[in-house]
């Protein structure tokens, strides 16, 4: 499964076939499936996922009437007919039988080392092409940025009005204005139905503006733990992440520390805590490395963090960066037990980023230590892409604004904490609840989603829950800083002002919450070997995802609907008789399904 690669989205010449506007007619229009013409099957989920984007962007006019694409799907599968290759001729037909006086469709096609997406709408009773557009774009946050733009067009082309459908319900960037970092917290709603037992949510975390001043680099502590088993020696993954090591060492100023720990069946420190001023000595250690034998995760992992404790300071960046390619077969094996270990130490604020490397390591535990470690975790299904998300990584640690950052959260007039999701949580006795966020760099977004349940409260306001925000300031002299909020809360019999009071962004997050969770549980029925649960259970997800999208516009949720269509179109295609069967295969799909789930929690 190739990842889709390339610059920003650019819009090429939009081609208007008639001259005179579109006016005077009621417009309903059938969107098709577009066709895959790059000639590889790891965009063939964008025949789909292309379409359903326009559909739902389309239906936000009101001067639109958009067929909904699964009648339209059963309608021509009873005729005999499918979804995609409809030629001009057919238009009439189709058109009539579906009762549509326009039909949208396209092609995807490979320009260069991009795609560029077709596009056309066709008047059914001529058959003719009214208008038509094509542009070159990259991943799916570009796919989405031209869809949305071309949307417009094509709304403001036909009804000659002007609708705004890019303008996201929130902005990609932070808020302006206030601190360099601010703490956020926004709730679903200020009433609360008086007497109800329906749980609450809010929103809190930090936001970063971008930082443009002048500052010194915080110092960075980091450790490489790498994986030498002799799996690392295949399709050249070893000698990769040799390439990335080097970037690494290369960027760091003098007086930042290096070390490394080169594990298989057991762990050994191939360069202890050393200042990065001399750079070719450790360059040439690193390209003298040969692979092993077994995987000994925990050894690795405990030998990094005892290097990083040698130097350890608050004023650093202490960091763990681990890589492996395998399962872990010696040492502690138990995931509950090797996370207790990572936890521990996390909270001596020693954080671990993760990179998982080929088809055989555990994706879930290596999510959950780059979770509880408070980092990153990555999925890297291509060798040769190492040097980059190293390089990735690596920004972040040299554009962190606040260190150790975390929210205490104190539950008030007797409501109490259901859950929290986005970061792992911790309950310190009375209700109480902390999560460590882990450090924030310059225009990042951390957020959670607090679950509570509100006391039951006679008619009025009250405060239900108190929030501190802690963080150390990395780009100023304020040291340890303190922010303090609080969300009250109106109980209300009337449900006019619950229902017109209700946050969007909010609701947003929770439905995203609620679908990642949805796709984790079908990505277990997958590995289960229960195929269709697990697809009716997505056939569900995204129907629900695009019923939100059509009064919350938001490009998070139209990626969430892409990454279903995706991960669908990719177990449609193992199922076939000749589909591929092989199991690197089946483990590439279930490692990119819950990679992506991970890049949507954690906004990335």
């Amino acid at each position: 499964m190739k990842h889709i690669r390339g610059r920003a989205a650019a819009l090429i010449t939009f081609v208007l076939l008639t001259g005179a506007p579109l006016t005077g007619a009621d417009y309903v229009i059938a969107v098709i499936d577009f066709s895959n013409a790059t000639g590889d099957g790891s965009y063939e989920y964008l025949k789909i996922a292309i379409p359903e984007i326009f559909a739902t962007n389309l239906a936000q006019s009101a001067g639109l009437t958009v067929l909904d694409r699964d009648r339209i799907k059963k309608t021509l599968r009873e005729q005999g007919l499918s979804m995609t290759g409809i030629t001009e001729s057919d238009a009439y037909k189709i058109g009539k039988l579906l009762s549509a006086r326009q039909i949208l469709s396209g092609a995807i096609i490979k320009a260069g080392s991009e795609l560029r997406i077709d596009v056309r709408l066709a008047d059914v009773e001529t058959g003719k092409i009214i208008l038509a557009d094509k542009f070159r774009c990259g991943n799916k946050d570009e796919i989405i940025d031209a869809i949305d733009s071309l949307s417009e067009r094509i709304i403001g082309r036909m009804t000659g009005k002007k609708i705004m459908i890019g303008k996201d319900i929130e902005p990609d960037t932070p808020v302006p204005g206030g601190d360099l970092i601010s703490a956020e917290l926004t709730q679903i709603n200020k009433y609360y139905p008086e007497g109800s037992n329906e749980p609450y949510y809010l929103r809190l975390g930090f936001q970063a503006k971008e930082y443009r001043g002048k500052k010194a680099k915080t110092p960075i502590n980091i450790s490489v733990v790498l994986d030498t088993s002799q799996s690392m020696s295949y399709r050249g993954k070893l000698d990769y992440a040799k390439k990335a090591l080097e970037y690494i060492i290369s960027g760091l100023d003098k007086d930042d520390i290096f070390s490394l720990v080169l594990y298989d069946d057991e762990a050994s420190v191939a360069i202890p805590p050393t200042k990065a001023k001399e750079k070719d000595p450790l360059i040439k250690l690193i390209r003298s490395i040969k692979p092993g034998g077994g995987t000994n995760l925990s050894a690795g992992i405990s030998a990094g963090y005892k290097l990083i404790e040698k130097n350890f300071r608050q004023d650093r960046i202490n960091r763990i960066l681990l890589l492996s390619d395998g399962l872990a077969n010696a040492g502690i094996t138990e995931p509950a037990e090797l996370l207790k270990y990572i936890r521990n130490r996390t909270e001596k604020s020693i954080s671990i980023s993760t990179f998982g490397l080929g088809d055989y390591f555990n994706e879930k535990l290596m999510t959950a230590i780059a979770e509880y470690g408070r980092a990153n975790y990555y999925y890297i299904d291509d060798s040769e892409r190492i040097p980059f998300i190293f390089k990735n990584e690596l920004s972040g640690l040299m554009t962190v604004v606040g260190q150790n950052a975390s929210i205490e959260i104190s539950p008030e007039s007797g409501s109490s904490i259901s859950d929290v999701f986005g970061y792992p949580w911790k309950s310190t006795g009375s209700g109480k609840a902390v999560i460590n966020i882990g450090d924030i760099a310059s225009s990042e977004k951390k957020f959670i989603l607090l679950k509570i349940k509100p006391s039951l409260q006679p008619n009025g306001p009250s405060c239900i829950l108190k929030a501190r925000y802690i963080y150390t300031d990395a780009v100023g002299s304020r040291g340890r800083v303190t922010i303090d909020r609080e969300a009250g809360l109106i109980y209300t019999p009337d449900l006019s002002l619950v229902k017109n009071g209700i946050n969007p962004v909010v609701i947003k997050d929770v439905e995203m919450y609620s679908s990642s969770g949805i796709m984790e549980e079908s990505i277990d029925l997958v590995d289960r070997g229960d195929f269709n649960k697990a697809k009716s259970q997505m056939d569900d997800n995204l129907k629900r995802i695009k019923d939100i999208l059509k009064s919350i516009n938001s490009k998070e949720m139209k990626k969430q609907a892409i990454n279903i269509i995706e991960y669908k179109a990719n177990i449609e295609n193992y199922e076939k008789p000749n589909g591929p069967k092989d199991r690197e295969t089946f483990l590439e799909m279930q490692k990119t399904g819950r990679n992506n789930q991970y890049l949507i929690r954690k906004r990335k």
